[in-house]
Formats: structure tokens, sequence, C-alpha cells
């Protein structure tokens, strides 16, 4: 269903109040032009931030964090057309601010408030991590042993699957959902999807291999349940939600929406000069992957887990590294992928934490006693990119990796000006870096954005540092394909092809193109 949404006008004036640094955007209307095709609502924005919980001396104070935070999340919604979004941080323990902005419900123009209740995606599998670790600490459960120990009804092939192969997606196995559709395999409910999957070959030897799935969470769930005694969905309530003090978090989807959830939307069809038409983008979880993608709630509540947990409420604190530490593959990689969470590699403002749905993520600094979460009702907004951005206000001396600090100089200056900022950017730190594939990455969250020009500008700069980079010519040839221009993806294709001749699925692509 398209948005007609061209009435509306906007102002993002701000009253900032008192010493607490208090932040109430004027009930604002916004408008822009019928091209961009866009229109966000009113922005109510709640705000907490108490004087008594002050940063220490050595860390950047809280009122100018804040209203830096502030800044760079107004900013995103803008640039991006986030309809609502909601943000939580937490330093050193304590909930430092919790902001709400923008629309939950376009239909009603009901309006984004800390209470506003969004799907968690993805995010769900830490929650499962960390319900492994409680399993873990209690003796119940060994991440070392095989799976055939806890479920019996298993084919042969992954009966010496491990939990912690299962847990870091390095199992092996198939996937029990359709990546291109998000529905499961089968077509005909659960019990289709489980013969469907259970008859598929393994896709790599377990251990072998770092690839993304949900089957691996569907197992971990029936686990759960299993050694707690108790559907997985109450062991949660009863030993995460209950202790971290979780009012407004649960399972669920869209059809168990009610006022008070968000409505989640998304840009389809867009081209070089239009963002696509905003639609709706409902999302539905089969009860069995749940804890893969299940749950639902509010990025304060989401904070005050992070504190539960970084205390030692829900699980030891001893048993955190283990939880973070990331899995080694059989031939010694070292795969981004821990016990249901997400790492990274970088030694300076190392990270663990996780996305869900390209509408929100959350990142935890260990070493930084610092926290971000981010939630919005866009799929393909990709907070993701926002994180480290927003942590920097609250952590001096914060070391923004250089995509990042590229990306935040382009959403000033445009980027139109993106190869000119990599240029400065290279003259003042002679040994800076751009890697190929964060810029890759970073090019396509923008195109699932509904943002071609500005994926088109990074795909140019990837392949202007890169010009022996077949790949980088391919993305090139990729967005004019999506965006209907067959001539400028015939001749980015062909520039791929010429350095990378191998490519025979490109090869295909480009000779359907020339046919046409």
């Amino acid at each position: 269903m398209a948005l007609d949404l061209t009435n509306h006008t906007f102002s993002d004036t701000l009253v900032i109040l008192g010493a607490a640094g208090l932040v109430i955007p004027a009930f604002a209307r916004f408008r822009v032009s019928p091209v961009i095709g866009f229109i966000l609502i009113a922005a109510l924005a709640v705000t907490i931030a108490s004087p008594a919980i002050a940063a220490a001396a050595s860390q950047p104070p809280v009122t100018v964090a804040n209203r830096a935070t502030t800044e760079i999340l107004l900013e995103e919604m803008r640039d991006s057309r986030v309809p609502g979004l909601q943000v939580a941080v937490v330093r050193d323990g304590r909930l430092l601010f919790e902001g709400a902005w923008g629309i939950a419900d376009i239909e009603s123009s009901a309006r984004v408030t800390p209470d506003t209740i969004f799907p968690f995606n993805s995010m769900t599998k830490a929650f499962t991590g960390v319900a492994a670790m409680q399993l873990v600490v209690s003796g119940k459960l060994d991440l070392a042993a095989p799976i055939s120990r806890y479920l019996s009804d298993l084919p042969a092939e992954w009966r010496a699957i491990t939990v912690h192969q299962l847990l870091t997606h390095s199992s092996g196995l198939p996937d029990i959902v359709d990546p291109d559709t998000g529905d499961l395999i089968g077509k005909g409910g659960e019990e289709a999807a489980w013969t469907a999957v259970t008859a598929l070959p393994l896709v790599s030897a377990p251990g072998s291999r770092s690839s993304y799935n949900q089957t691996n969470y569907v197992l971990l769930g029936r686990i759960i349940d299993r050694l707690a005694g108790q559907p997985f969905t109450a062991y949660f309530r009863a030993h995460q939600f209950g202790p971290a003090g979780m009012r407004h978090t649960g399972f669920g989807d869209i059809r168990d929406w009610a006022p008070g959830k968000a409505k989640s939307y998304r840009f389809s069809r867009p081209t070089l000069n239009s963002p696509g038409t905003l639609e709706r983008a409902d999302v539905e979880f089969s009860p069995m992957i749940r804890t893969a993608a299940g749950m639902e709630g509010t990025a304060g509540d989401m904070a005050r887990w992070i504190v539960a947990l970084l205390d030692g409420r829900l699980v030891e604190r001893a048993s955190l590294p283990v939880m973070w530490s990331p899995a080694i593959l059989a031939d010694g990689t070292r795969t981004q992928r821990a016990v249901g969470w997400a790492t990274d590699s970088r030694t300076a403002n190392r990270w663990v934490g996780l996305s869900g749905g390209n509408r929100g993520a959350f990142a935890i600094y260990p070493d930084d006693n610092v926290a971000v979460v981010v939630l919005s009702n866009l799929q393909g907004a990709s907070p993701e990119l926002l994180l480290d951005r927003i942590a920097a206000n609250y952590v001096r001396g914060f070391q923004l990796p250089p995509v990042t600090q590229l990306r935040a100089a382009a959403q000033k200056r445009g980027f139109d000006q993106l190869g000119s900022i990599a240029a400065e950017l290279r003259r003042a730190h002679p040994a800076i870096a751009f890697p190929e594939r964060e810029l890759s990455n970073w090019g396509y969250r923008t195109l699932k954005s509904a943002r071609p020009q500005q994926a088109l500008a990074i795909f140019t700069l990837a392949a202007s540092l890169y010009p022996a980079s077949a790949d980088a010519a391919e993305n090139i040839g990729y967005l004019h394909s999506l965006t209907g221009d067959v001539p400028a993806a015939i001749v980015a294709y062909r520039r791929s092809l010429t350095l990378n001749p191998s490519n025979e699925k490109l090869a295909k692509t480009l000779q359907a193109l020339e046919q046409r």
C-alpha cells in the first residue's frame, strides 16, 4: 500500500531546557518536495537526562553529548526519511539519554514516545545467546556438546553439530527461511518447513564456514524449551525481561499489532531521480523462529537489559568474555560471530552487538562502559551506521572509523562532494584507508534505504579507489540495472568482466541486458 503524505509540513525547531539537557522538539511539521515523495510528520522527543546522572570529569558533559546525539538523529531522519525513531544511551551502568521522535503509525499520525514498541528482528539472537549462557552457568548446557545430546529427531548428518556452532552460525545447516522472501520454506507452515529443511543437504561441513541462517536458532529454541522445562518465551520473560525491568518487551509481530506499537515502512521502486514510494513493510515471525527474530520492545527496555547484563543480574559477569568471543573456523579463520552476538576485529573502541531488519541496532563498547540502542520503523534505515557516531559523543578520544568519518562529512556537505572529502581526509591523515568491503556495505545499505544517488556516489568512490576491483565495477552496474538505466549498467558490467572474465553469472546477466 503506497502512502500519500504530501500535505504535511515539518520544522525541527528544538527547545533546550535546563542544565539537565532536556530536549523537547516543538510539535513539528515538515514538507519535502513532491519529487522526493516523502513526508515526515511531527516529532515529539522525550529525553531523560538527570543532573544526578553526571558523567565523570574525564568524559564529555552529558548535556553536550545528548544535544549532539539529538542533532545526529534528526539529521539522519531528514536524510534517510525515517518516519519514527527511538534512542537510548547507557554510560557507566546508567541510562543517560532516552529519546523518541517522529511517527509510529502514519495512517493514524500516532507519534513515537519512549513507550512505543518496535520490532527487534534479529537483535533477538543476543537474548538467545544470553539464555544459552544462563543454561551453561546452571550446568544444563554444554556449548561444545553435539546437539544430538539434547535433541533426538535430527537427520544423521546434523547430529554431530555443536551447540556453539548453532550460536555462531558455523553449523553448515540449510536455511529454513527463504532469504529472498523472508518466508518459511516448504509452502505449508512450520511442519512443512521442518520437513523441507531436514531433507536438504548441509551447505558446508560444520565448523568450516560462517553462514548466517535461521535454522540454527530454531534448534536453539527447541533446546532451550527442553532444558528450561518451559517454552523459551516464558523462560526469557522470567530470566531476562523480569530481572531487567523490561515492562514493554515481549514476543510478537504485525498480527499482534495494537495501539502503542510502531508499524514498519519501506521505500520501493527507487530511481536515480526519486527515492520511490513509501509503503507498509509488515513483519511476520512464525513462532518457531522467534528465538531468531521474534521479540519487540523499546530502546529504553533494551538499555535496561544491557545494564542488567553488565552488572551481573542476568548472567555471571565472568561469562561475558565467553559469550562475546568470536568463533574460530576449522582453518583458523576468525569470524565476526560470537554466542548470539556480532563482534568486530578493531582494537580501539571495540564493540559487540547486533542489528535487526535493517531498522534497528545496538552496540556495547565494553572498554568504554558505553552502550547505544537505536530503533526505527523504516526498513533500510540501517541505524548500525550511527552507533559509533553516537558513542563518540559520550567517550572522549573515541576513534571514529574512516568510513564513518567519510559518511558524517558527506551528510553535512553533500554526497556530490564525497570524492573531495575522501581526498581531504587522506591528505590530513596519509595512513587513513577506506576498506573496499566497508564502502560496499555502506553503499548497499544506502541503496536499501532508497537513496540511489548517494549509493552511486559511494560505489563510484570505491571504484576510483580500487580501479582493479571487478566487484566495485559490478556494484555500479547492479545499481544502474536496479534503477532502470540499462545502458549504464551494461557499461559497468562490461568493465567488471574485463577485470574478472571468469564471472560466469555476471556474463549471463550482461547477455540478458544486451538482448533487451
